[in-house]
C-alpha cells in the first residue's frame, strides 16, 4: 500500500504552460465503515458490523466543476449475524445459545469517482464512480454464548472460500472546508455496492453473496 502511495506522490507533473498542475489535490484520508452482504443468499440476521478503511488519493479538477478522483484504500469489509438458537446436548436436554457469526475480508481498492462541485463555491460536491477490490485476507469466525450458563466458545478460521477480487459502483458526497490557502479538510459519505459474486464455492451456495459499503471518511487535500 505504501508502495502506490508514494508512486501517486511522485507523479505529480506540471502542464505544457507551465502554470496548472495535472494532479490537483493530493489527499490522505479515512474512517469507519458499515459493511454487510447483500443478494439472493444475505443472511437474514444481519446486523450493523462496524469496519474501517484508510488511504489516499489524487484529484484533476477540470474548469466546469468536474473533477476526477482515484483513491487507493485498504478496506475491512464482510458481515456479521446475531441470533439464539436451542441445541441439544448428548442427553437430549435442551439449551438456549446466542450466536455471533461473521467474516473480515481485507481488501486493497483502487476506487475510481467523477465528482461535480454543486455550489459556486466549489464546497459541496456529489460524484459517482466504480471500484475494483483485491482480496488480501479473509476470515469466518463464530462466538456461541450459553444463556443458561454464559459459557462462551469461540471459533476463527481463515478459509479461501471467498474471490481474489470484488467489482461495484459507488456513490458519494462530501463538504470541504478550506482551512489554509494550500490545505483543505474534506468530509464524505460513500455508499459502495458489489456487483459480483465474492463466495467461490458453488456448493455452498447456489444464489449470489454481494458486499455492500457505507463509509463515512475524513480526509485532508494538499494542493502541490
Amino acid at each position: 500500500m505504501i508502495k502506490y502511495l508514494l508512486l501517486i506522490l511522485c507523479l505529480i507533473a506540471i502542464n505544457s504552460n507551465g502554470q496548472t498542475r495535472f494532479i490537483s489535490e493530493i489527499e490522505l484520508i479515512g474512517g469507519p465503515s458499515l459493511s454487510n452482504y447483500w443478494g439472493k443468499d444475505r443472511p437474514k440476521d444481519q446486523v450493523l458490523n462496524l469496519t474501517y478503511f484508510f488511504g489516499g488519493g489524487v484529484s484533476h479538477k477540470f474548469k466546469n466543476k468536474l473533477e476526477v478522483n482515484v483513491k487507493f484504500l485498504y478496506e475491512r469489509k464482510g458481515n456479521k449475524m446475531d441470533y439464539t438458537s436451542t441445541l441439544y446436548d448428548e442427553n437430549n436436554v435442551p439449551g438456549d445459545y446466542r450466536f455471533i457469526q461473521g467474516s473480515k475480508l481485507d481488501y486493497l481498492t483502487l476506487l475510481l469517482n467523477l465528482r461535480y462541485y454543486i455550489d459556486n463555491r466549489e464546497n459541496f460536491y456529489a460524484g459517482l464512480g466504480g471500484y475494483v477490490s483485491n482480496l488480501r485476507k479473509s476470515a469466518t469466525y463464530t462466538e456461541m454464548q450459553s444463556l443458561d450458563t454464559g459459557a462462551t466458545t469461540f471459533y476463527y478460521a481463515y478459509d479461501n472460500i471467498y474471490d481474489d477480487f470484488d467489482l461495484g459502483v459507488n456513490a458519494t458526497t462530501g463538504y470541504r472546508i478550506q482551512l489554509r490557502p494550500k490545505l483543505i479538510l474534506n468530509t464524505q459519505l460513500t455508499a459502495s455496492i458489489g456487483l459480483v459474486d465474492i463466495v467461490n464455492n458453488d456448493d455452498l451456495m447456489d444464489g449470489s453473496l454481494k458486499c455492500f459499503n457505507l463509509s463515512i471518511g475524513v480526509g485532508l487535500c494538499f494542493k502541490p
